[in-house]
C-alpha cells in the first residue's frame, strides 16, 4: 500500500495520410504532430507508519518520440526530436480541525530540459515545451 506505480505507453505504428487532395506530396507521410512511441512511469511512496506518516514522495517520467510537420510544399519540414522530461511530487496528508487536508507542491520538468513540444503549421515555427515549473496546491475535502 506504500508503492503506486502507474506506467502508459502508446505505439501509433499507422498513422499516414491515405490521401490529400490539396498536397499530394504528403501522401503516405506520417500524420503532423503524431509521435510513433509515447510512454510514461510514475511512481510514488507514501510513508504509512513511520515519523513521516502523511508525507508521499513521487517522480515520474514521460517520453515523446519525434513528430514532423510539412507546412506547404513550398517550404521545408519542421522535426520536433525525441524528448523525455522528469516530474516530481512532493505531499502531504492531514487534518485540520477535523477537515481532510492535502498539501503539495509539484515540480514539472525537474532538470529544465530544453525542447519541442511541437511544431505548428500556422506560424511554420516549433512550439517551446515547458519550463520548469513550481506548483504548490492546498486541497480541503468538506
Amino acid at each position: 500500500p506504500e508503492v503506486q506505480l502507474v506506467a502508459s505507453y502508446s505505439w501509433m505504428w499507422q498513422a499516414e495520410v491515405i490521401e490529400n487532395l490539396a498536397q499530394p506530396e504528403q501522401q503516405g507521410s506520417r500524420f503532423n504532430n503524431a509521435p510513433e512511441h509515447t510512454g510514461s512511469l510514475w511512481a510514488k511512496y507514501s510513508f504509512l507508519e513511520t515519523k513521516l506518516e502523511g508525507f508521499s514522495v513521487g517522480m515520474g517520467i514521460k517520453y515523446n518520440d519525434w513528430v514532423w510537420q510539412k507546412v506547404q510544399p513550398d517550404r521545408s519540414t519542421i522535426i520536433a526530436p525525441s524528448y523525455a522530461v522528469v516530474d516530481a511530487l512532493l505531499e502531504y496528508k492531514t487534518e485540520i480541525k477535523g477537515i481532510p487536508t492535502r498539501f503539495a507542491l509539484n515540480v514539472t520538468n525537474v532538470f529544465d530540459k530544453e525542447y519541442i513540444a511541437s511544431a505548428t503549421g500556422a506560424q511554420s515555427s516549433a512550439v517551446p515545451g515547458d519550463v520548469r515549473n513550481f506548483m504548490f496546491s492546498v486541497d480541503l475535502k468538506f
